[in-house]
C-alpha cells in the first residue's frame, strides 16, 4: 500500500490526483493523453466529427414532412377570386307577337289595374301619383314570394303612346329597368321587352342564375298577355 505522500499521476504529465487519496490508480485523463506522440506520426482518423462522436443514424419516416399552406400553393399561379363587379349588368330580351292592334296592346300594358290578369307575379297594383300617367309617376305592385306578399314601388321612366313604356323599382337590392316596345308587324303587334338587371348586396351571389329565372318569368307574363288579348277578341 503506497504511502499517502504519493504525488500526482505516475506519468507526471497531467499532475492529476487519483480519485481515491493514497491509491495509485489511473488518472482522470484518457489513455491517449498518457501516450506520447510525435509530430511526424500519422494521426488515426476519427469516425465521427472533431470530437470523435459518431452520430446515430436517423430512421427515415414514412410520413412526409408537413408543408405549410404557403408552400403548398407556391408552385401554382396566383388566381384572384372570381367575384362579379359592383356594376355588373345583365340584359334580357323577350319577344312575343300578339294578334291585336298596337293601341290595344299598349293600353293593356300601361293599365296597372289589369296587371294581375296577365302577370303571374303581381296580385294587385294601384297608382301612388294622382293625375294622368306620365314620366315620373309612381305606382305600387304587390306580388307573392314564398307565400308572402311583397310590395314594390316603381317609377315610370319612359312613356311614348303606342311606342314605348318603361319603369324601374325605386328601391331594393334588385335593380331593373323594364322597357316595353311596341311595333306593328303582320297585322298585329310585336312586343319586345328588355330589362337591365343589376344585383346588389346579398343578391349578388345570384348573378349567374338570375337572368335565366327572370327571362322565364317574363316569357310567362307575355304569354299571359297574348292569351288575355286574343281570347278577349274572340
Amino acid at each position: 500500500m503506497p504511502s499517502a505522500s504519493w504525488r500526482g499521476c505516475p506519468t507526471a504529465r497531467c499532475g492529476a490526483r487519483p480519485s481515491v487519496p493514497g491509491w495509485p490508480g489511473r488518472c482522470r485523463t484518457s489513455k491517449r493523453s498518457r501516450r506520447p506522440r510525435t509530430r511526424d506520426a500519422p494521426s488515426r482518423p476519427r469516425r465521427g466529427g472533431e470530437c470523435g462522436h459518431r452520430p446515430r443514424p436517423v430512421a427515415a419516416s414514412r410520413r412526409p414532412p408537413a408543408r405549410s399552406r404557403s408552400s403548398i400553393h407556391a408552385d401554382r399561379p396566383f388566381r384572384a377570386r372570381r367575384r362579379p363587379p359592383e356594376d355588373a349588368v345583365k340584359t334580357i330580351e323577350v319577344r312575343v307577337w300578339i294578334d291585336r292592334p298596337v293601341e290595344d296592346v299598349y293600353d293593356a300594358v300601361i293599365t296597372l289595374d289589369d296587371w294581375p290578369k296577365w302577370r303571374s307575379d303581381v296580385v294587385r297594383g294601384h297608382m301612388l301619383t294622382d293625375g294622368p300617367l306620365r314620366v315620373g309617376s309612381q305606382a305600387r305592385g304587390v306580388g307573392l314570394l314564398l307565400g308572402r306578399e311583397i310590395a314594390i314601388d316603381v317609377e315610370v321612366t319612359a312613356l311614348e303612346p303606342g311606342a314605348r313604356f318603361g319603369y324601374r323599382p325605386i328601391k331594393g337590392p334588385l335593380r331593373t329597368n323594364n322597357l316595353y316596345r311596341f311595333e306593328s308587324q303582320d297585322g298585329g303587334t310585336l312586343v319586345v321587352l328588355t330589362d337591365d338587371i343589376k344585383l346588389k348586396g346579398a343578391l349578388r351571389i345570384l348573378t349567374p342564375v338570375m337572368p335565366a329565372l327572370v327571362r322565364s318569368g317574363y316569357r310567362r307574363n307575355l304569354a299571359g298577355l297574348k292569351t288575355l288579348l286574343e281570347t278577349h277578341t274572340a
